[in-house]
């Protein structure tokens, strides 16, 4: 578990990769997040930053690319015209119910895949920075005593 001085260090070296003056009198800190003046900060552990991802990747799993979540569910077949027609009408119903189609999407993931946790492990080479990092995508990672902390900017 990281302390509030762990993860204020880890900001301050964040800020100063970044090229922001960093100032402790002028931090709001809230639970994981931070606010400064240059903007809205969250601090994780690994296992934090991966809980914060599975929540987010729940959240839009409903926009994830149509041929991937078909193929991660065993949907597709060796036939190119009727693989292509079922990634069409997917695309064609995520598109139409947009976040509504989502209840359904992860009905599906679970029924067929056995969940989110499944589908990240095929996505471990995937960069989830854009995920982590709301703001530019470019969280930046510390080793404070021994602990690794993410921070990402989120406004």
């Amino acid at each position: 578990m990281a302390t509030n001085e762990q993860r204020i260090e880890a900001l301050k070296l964040h800020c100063e990769s970044k090229g922001y003056d960093f100032d402790i009198d002028d931090l709001d800190i809230n639970d994981l997040s931070f606010e400064t003046s240059y903007g809205d900060f969250i601090v994780l552990t690994d296992d934090e930053r991966m809980e914060r991802l599975k929540e987010y990747y729940q959240e839009t799993l409903w926009a994830f690319n149509a041929h991937f979540l078909l193929e991660k569910m065993g949907l597709l077949t060796d036939h190119p015209s009727t693989d292509q027609q079922l990634v069409s009408s997917f695309k064609k119903f995520q598109s139409e119910l947009c976040e509504d189609a989502n209840p359904l999407v992860k009905a599906l993931v679970s029924a067929r895949v056995g969940g989110i946790e499944k589908i990240m492990e095929d996505m471990e080479e995937i960069d989830h920075d854009n995920a982590l990092d709301a703001y530019d995508g470019e969280p930046t990672c510390h080793d404070i005593d021994d602990i690794t902390l993410w921070v990402a900017r989120w406004n």
